[in-house]
């Protein structure tokens, strides 16, 4: 392996967070100034190919695909809509379904991509307080405050 391949898959290891492959091509330049974009498109092809790199769509607008190390088992993600944090879950249950279809549908399932999309805690109570006046300005009058 390339030294540029290592420092690429040094940083997506250490990174612990989910990166796009531009988050790494920025990290490894601090490495390796040599080390281009496509260098790093290309890398992350053969580690997804070798099964040492999941890629996951974690955007509903179907933007770019973030990375992360294969090294954990089956997960899960939710994705706050607003700030776009994402927190990794576990869910038995989805094995479960997974299970029922293999041996009801007699259907091999390669891999499953599990995303839920909405607002995390810190955005949920941010956007209940930004909307706060909006909801008090609409509510409808009493009759003794109409007149």
């Amino acid at each position: 392996m390339t030294r540029q391949r290592r420092v690429i898959l040094k940083i997506l290891q250490d990174g612990g967070t989910h990166m796009t492959a531009k988050d790494i091509h920025t990290k490894a330049r601090q490495h390796d100034q040599r080390i281009t974009l496509t260098t790093v498109y290309r890398t992350l092809d053969l580690c997804k190919s070798l099964g040492v790199v999941n890629a996951r769509q974690l955007s509903r607008e179907h933007g770019p695909e973030w990375y992360e190390p294969a090294t954990r088992g089956e997960h899960h993600h939710f994705t706050c809509v607003r700030c776009h944090h994402v927190i990794e879950f576990d869910a038995p249950e989805v094995d479960q379904i997974v299970q029922r279809l293999t041996r009801e549908e007699e259907v091999t399932v390669t891999h499953v991509n599990l995303t839920i999309y909405g607002l995390c805690a810190t955005c949920a109570t941010a956007e209940a307080y930004d909307l706060l006046p909006i909801a008090q300005a609409q509510a409808p009058q009493t009759l003794t405050e109409a007149n």
